[in-house]
């Protein structure tokens, strides 16, 4: 575990990181060296992102970056995870983790990241909690998604009658790619949709 002070020699060949940052990491401390001594790695997870990280970090490009795992907190910045992705050019796999006690606010990002239109093939959204803005980073994300095939939802702490209104509504949405399928798990309700 590093702590506020950490030397990374050549990391030119790293192929798989995982960061986990405390709330006090972006008060007290720029992890922003961190992040740029990880940024040819081509498998990404970054844990615990809080309010308290700013939404504009100036972030290094993840060039070699195909696979990306993000588990987030209650009232994230959805505009920091585009962020991410706007600097992720190849990202292939995206998968979120959510962590909310709270509907956190939904900001659509000004322009599309590069990745989701040419190269974002599946996505994973784990514990949806079936929220206004979960639907509208869905509506978001298959709207752009052009190469998209897989996106899976799963939803296990929402009651019976939450999964019946969530469910039909995701699987409405519009889709940039026609090969797109959709899969919701939940814990009373499972289906799938080309």
């Amino acid at each position: 575990m590093l702590g506020s002070n950490f030397v990374m020699e050549d990391l030119s060949l790293l192929v798989e990181a995982a960061v986990f940052f405390r709330d006090k990491t972006f008060k007290y401390r720029n992890p922003i060296n961190l992040l740029k001594g990880i940024s040819g790695a081509k498998s990404l997870s970054l844990f615990h992102l809080s309010p308290h990280v700013p939404s504009d970090l100036p972030l290094s490009e993840f060039s070699n970056l195909k696979h990306l795992e993000l588990k987030v907190c209650f009232n994230f910045q959805w505009l920091l995870v585009f962020q991410v992705l706007e600097n992720s050019p190849g990202l292939e796999h995206l998968c979120i983790e959510e962590k909310k006690v709270g509907d956190s606010c939904w900001i659509e990002p000004k322009s599309v990241p590069s990745c989701i239109h040419s190269n974002l093939r599946s996505m994973k959204i784990k514990n949806c909690m079936g929220w206004k803005c979960d639907i509208q980073l869905l509506e978001y994300m298959l709207a752009n998604a052009e190469v998209l095939t897989m996106l899976t939802i799963t939803c296990e702490s929402l009651t019976m009658k939450d999964e019946l209104r969530f469910c039909p509504q995701l699987l409405k949405l519009p889709r940039a790619s026609r090969f797109c399928e959709i899969h919701f798990v939940g814990k009373w309700l499972n289906s799938t949709r080309n």
